[in-house]
């Protein structure tokens, strides 16, 4: 994708199957601010969202 930063490229790895071990700080990333505004809009509150997705996209 030529729009994303060449460190979101790549998918992220399951994050259970990483729990404690090698798991790297921009794949969490990549599910906090790449996955999680798509996957949480309907789980969190409107005002959750808002936040969330102004901070995304700073």
């Amino acid at each position: 994708m030529p729009y994303l930063p060449g460190s979101f490229d790549r998918p992220p790895r399951n994050p259970a199957d990483k729990v404690n071990n090698s798991y790297k700080a921009w794949e969490c990333l990549a599910w906090i601010y790449g996955l999680g505004p798509a996957l949480l809009t309907w789980d969190i509150a409107r005002k959750v969202l808002k936040e969330l997705l102004q901070a995304c996209s700073r």
